[in-house]
């Protein structure tokens, strides 16, 4: 048998259909990409949206499946058959063996049937709590006038509902812990004999609101009330917050309509992208938040943009740099007690000691700190480190002399001196005459989890060399610059300085 090939003119069409399809594909992949930081800041709305979407039909879908195993007839039945049996056994009428078998039954129902729920009680028509599934401290007390008369569930009862009512999250004492109820009227022959209230847990509602996917490094959905106050637990915040944090009213004020999308402030005092909702819970007035913060939205766009930000932030930079020089009155070596730095050295601040460094001219200085003075790193980085994107065969070639020292400085950050949640409280600040290595430097530090907001550059073109000075306590980072002989030594303290997030609203006036 021959094989089949194809003819010259099969194969040009062949190719020809190949190389319109990867050109389609590229234009698709361009086109794709945000014009701008508004588009940008569109998607990640459209993203945020469809998070807050989800977990809205899951947490409605969680609480109308309650409410619809309590309006089951066979359920209200059983529920009724136990409650007068249990109601039986406890006034002496039937033996003490018939009393537990009702109560197997009981637990056995509620295990298999009602396992959603954390607790069952019957109380009967004088308000009497005689029986409960977890004989927690609302057992055998009244509802009217007992311990817990004052709560929702209490007040609830006492108003004799006819039909399902919901009670909604509040603190209850006999559990210790936020609860909410729904709550069903028994009736016999047309006579109300009695209630029976099924807990909810705060924890099922918690669950169905703590995964992340989807919302990044700083996402969050989380629930508020009525009373503006949240339902759900903070991720950023190490105290209980169910009930016990109060949301801001402007914050609240700010969500106005029934959904929507804002850049605000959150309970935090951080600007996120908000998506939220508001939406009715058996007559109680409910809010979904999904949130981002705007710092991790800036620097995903940078990322993204990259080619086309990067020059107008090294710009942005030099402007900014210049415009906060001011004439030095001595040389910042002299203040203070200092660890020199040398070129290729990464050196970690001790006994509270200055880190400090000169001579920086083609190579680069990068200073590390913990807001709290925990700690510092100062690095001086030669054009032998990787920062100045050296190929392989330069990097072979200069053998132990090349370096990689933000990568070694990060590792040991991450490993010996901070905690995860601690990485957002790391600064940055670089100095150079030149932009030779920022973006790399830019890209390490990025692909580390730092944010733009964490990162500041100052920029001296027009000098001879730069002299770098950290001091602790008070994490006071100042570049000194050398110009030639016509032009004074002047000084930048880089808390006059714009962070890069700040850098790239400078370069895009639509973020607001």
């Amino acid at each position: 048998m021959h094989k089949k090939t194809l003819s010259p003119v099969a194969w040009f069409a062949l190719i020809m259909s190949l190389t319109l399809l990867c050109i389609s594909g590229c234009e698709n992949k361009i086109d794709s990409k945000p014009k701008s930081y508004n588009e940008y800041r569109d998607r990640e709305f459209t993203l945020l949206t469809q998070v807050r979407t989800k977990k809205t039909q899951k947490m409605l879908g969680w609480l109308n499946e309650q409410k619809s195993i309590i309006q089951n007839t066979e359920t209200q039945t059983k529920l009724l058959n136990y409650f007068c049996g249990i109601k039986t056994a406890l006034s002496g009428k039937i033996d003490r063996k018939k009393f537990f078998e009702i109560n197997n039954e009981i637990e056995q129902f509620f295990v298999y049937d009602l396992f959603s729920f954390y607790d069952l009680l019957f109380i009967d028509e004088t308000g009497d709590v005689f029986y409960s599934v977890k004989m927690e401290d609302d057992n055998q007390t009244s509802l009217f006038n007992g311990p817990y008369g004052d709560t929702a569930l209490g007040k609830t009862i006492q108003s004799r509902p006819t039909q399902i009512s919901y009670v909604d999250f509040e603190y209850y004492g006999a559990s210790d812990e936020p609860a909410a109820f729904y709550v069903l009227p028994l009736t016999s022959n047309n006579r109300c004999k009695g209630w029976v209230a099924l807990q909810l847990s705060i924890n099922r509602l918690n669950k169905l609101l703590i995964q992340r996917s989807g919302l990044g490094l700083t996402g969050e959905a989380y629930l508020v009330n009525q009373h503006h106050l949240m339902l759900t637990e903070s991720r950023f915040i190490n105290d209980d917050t169910v009930l016990s944090k109060q949301i801001d009213s402007s914050v609240i004020q700010s969500h106005q309509g029934s959904s929507g999308e804002i850049v605000i402030d959150d309970y935090r005092g951080i600007k996120v992208l908000s998506s939220y909702q508001s939406f009715n819970v058996g007559g109680f007035k409910w809010q979904i938040l999904v949130e981002k913060d705007e710092n991790e939205v800036v620097t995903s766009y940078y990322q993204e943009s990259e080619e086309e930000l990067f020059l107008p932030m090294v710009a942005t930079i030099e402007k900014q740099t210049e415009k906060n020089l001011i004439p030095s009155k001595n040389n910042i070596a002299s203040r203070g007690k200092t660890r020199r730095v040398d070129v290729g050295d990464l050196l970690k601040s001790d006994s509270r000691k200055s880190l400090f460094t000169a001579g920086v001219a083609t190579c680069t200085g990068i200073a590390a700190y913990l807001n709290n003075d925990e700690f510092a790193y100062m690095a001086h980085l030669s054009p032998a480190d990787a920062c100045y994107n050296l190929s392989k065969d330069a990097t072979i070639s200069l053998g132990d002399n090349a370096t990689d020292l933000v990568a070694l400085m990060m590792r040991r950050i991450q490993f010996f001196e901070i905690k995860p949640h601690q990485i957002g409280d790391l600064r940055f600040c670089i100095t150079a005459t030149h932009s030779n290595s920022l973006r790399v430097l830019i890209k390490k530090l990025l692909d580390a989890g730092i944010f733009l907001s964490q990162i500041k550059v100052g920029i001296l073109p027009k000098a001879r060399s730069v002299s770098f000075l950290y001091t602790m306590p008070g994490n006071s980072i100042t570049a000194q610059g050398n110009f030639d002989s016509s032009v004074s030594t002047q000084e930048i303290d880089f808390k006059n300085l714009p962070d890069l997030g700040e850098v790239v609203r400078l370069c895009n006036p639509s973020i607001q």
